[in-house]
């Protein structure tokens, strides 16, 4: 069966539903090994390593939230999930990077895909809310003061600093010094020992 995809403006096909039916295809680079979904699941074509033909794989996820497969057979290797259905289903590459439209890592059908370039990708993060490095997006610090011009000191590097958390960290570095000076005054100068400071 082929099928010609037509692509939007964000490089995603249209004019297919992908979520309606699960169609399956050759993993490209493993073709006689595995196949993959439209939905993002790789399975054995064949009985191999002991693993029987039909059989789902369980992916890995990784620290970025990506899922991970290990592919063996003549071309062993490991590869995420979005990469192999985006060489499946999208065809070659448009972009250097397989883009999740929807900005969950975890969501590998053919409809959540997208080639792109970082450019794209980053924003898509922005547009979906999930970009990390977001200094000037993120209204409060990570304790929940307001990032304002007044509770807001920006360092030579271009790090925003809230002066609020900043006043409780040094409040606290004076009470341990303070702390530590009071036990040692205590535990020497009471003791009759004068001559150590």
């Amino acid at each position: 069966m082929t099928l010609h995809v037509k692509f939007d403006q964000d490089g995603a096909p249209i004019g297919i539903d992908w979520n309606a039916v699960e169609v399956w295809r050759p993993v490209v680079g493993n073709e006689d090994a595995y196949e993959v979904s439209s939905l993002g699941r790789i399975r054995r074509s064949k009985n191999s390593h002991g693993i029987p033909a039909g059989k789902i794989l369980t992916p890995n996820k990784q620290p970025s939230g990506h899922l991970r497969v290990t592919l063996r057979g003549d071309n062993h290797r490991r590869d995420y999930i979005h990469r192999v259905v985006a060489r499946a289903f999208l065809g070659e590459p448009s972009g250097p990077l397989v883009r999740h439209l929807d900005g969950d890592p975890e969501n590998n059908r053919v409809s959540n895909l997208a080639y792109g370039s970082t450019s794209d990708n980053l924003y898509d993060a922005i547009r979906h809310g999930s970009y990390r490095n977001g200094g000037m997006v993120k209204t409060h610090c990570k304790r929940g003061h307001q990032f304002d011009k007044k509770n807001t000191y920006v360092d030579p590097s271009g790090y925003r600093v809230c002066r609020a958390c900043q006043r409780m960290r040094e409040r606290i570095a004076q009470q341990h010094t303070t702390d530590w000076w009071e036990r040692f005054v205590s535990e020497y100068l009471v003791k009759g020992e004068p001559d150590v400071i």
